[in-house]
């Protein structure tokens, strides 16, 4: 029995259950999973941010959950940090050619009340922001987590100039975080190269790394493993895994134990890029498959469960990991001598 929202409910009851699937935190479409991937982007950020770099940039092809990752880092530079402002800015693939447009939608990101004004007003209101900001933190710093970079140009990598320039004046400094699309970041980071904007390189992108989401064997034990520790409901003592399988889960089942059968599957699904290593795969359709694992074989919870060898490659399968994964690794292979990876 546990107590939710002032209800008293019995999770071993199966009705019960299914009444509070949608809100399960696999299921709730808000809860954040913790993968390594996002973790080791996190100790990277915080890292950066202490040693006071200029900028890092991680990239990626669509699908790996880089969106995700940056609202993951927000939330743990509040708790790693407290104090220092973390503001995420998502440039628009699709940008409207009016510069009073661009300093909108940054000061919305911003969280600025006003944005009214003509283009200098907005220009100096918008530095102010992020100066006051700053000063709103014993580091006096500011951390602006870029989504989507690869729809930067030229002058918005110029503004950003402008700005960290604007809070080293006033005593303060800017730690620009970029996340970007790949193919198309590599395309950019090579057109700022042959323009000679050299400053913008040394400045933002000399630190280019790979957001590469799941990868090896054991990327998939520590998030199985996560699932078989984190709790629902709250208060519960019931875990993740424990809400669907309750009866094997007294006799032992756990997700960290189907992590080898489910990377044996991927891998064939994604390829292998070294023998311990697969090839780039899709956060998204990943996330699904495991979802639909867990929902199609609810049914079959019991003391000597049994999973049909298919299971997992059945779930992979609904999830369109295999065809999401082509798509992904179409243009994995970028030739750029200056990129560094994790």
């Amino acid at each position: 029995m546990c107590n939710m929202e002032n209800q008293s409910w019995d999770l071993l009851d199966p009705s019960v259950r299914a009444k509070l699937l949608g809100t399960h935190p696999l299921f709730d479409g808000k809860t954040i999973v913790m993968t390594p991937a996002i973790n080791n982007l996190n100790k990277l950020i915080r890292r950066a941010a202490l040693l006071g770099e200029k900028g890092l940039c991680f990239s990626a092809a669509s699908g790996i959950g880089k969106s995700v990752a940056l609202v993951a880092a927000k939330a743990f530079l509040g708790r790693e940090m407290k104090g220092v402002p973390v503001i995420i800015h998502s440039f628009q693939n699709n940008q409207a050619p009016s510069i009073r447009g661009f300093y909108k939608h940054f000061l919305n990101s911003a969280q600025h009340a006003s944005t009214k004004g003509e283009t200098a007003e907005l220009r100096q209101r918008l530095s102010q922001r992020f100066i006051d900001n700053a000063y709103c933190s014993d580091r006096k710093m500011v951390v602006l987590l870029v989504d989507e970079a690869q729809a930067m140009k030229t002058q918005d990598l110029l503004f950003l100039k402008d700005l960290d320039n604007d809070l080293v004046a006033a005593g303060a400094r800017l730690l620009p975080v970029f996340m970007a699309q790949e193919p198309d970041f590599s395309e950019i980071r090579k057109r700022i190269y042959a323009e000679g904007r050299l400053d913008l390189i040394g400045r933002f992108l000399m630190r280019p790394l790979k957001f590469e989401g799941f990868r090896t064997l054991d990327d998939f034990r520590i998030w199985f493993r996560d699932i078989d520790r984190n709790e629902y409901p709250l208060g519960s003592g019931w875990t993740w895994t424990r809400f669907f399988f309750p009866e094997a889960w007294e006799n032992g089942f756990r997700m960290e134990y189907e992590a080898d059968r489910f990377f044996g599957v991927l891998s064939k699904a994604v390829g292998m890029r070294t023998r311990d290593e697969i090839c780039a795969s899709p956060a998204r359709q990943i996330f699904l498959a495991v979802r639909a694992f867990m929902l199609d074989n609810a049914g079959f919870d019991a003391p000597q469960m049994r999973l049909d060898e298919h299971a997992w490659s059945s779930a992979l399968e609904y999830a369109r990991v295999e065809a999401a994964a082509g798509l992904i690794n179409e243009d994995s292979d970028i030739n750029d001598d200056w990129q560094v990876t994790t």
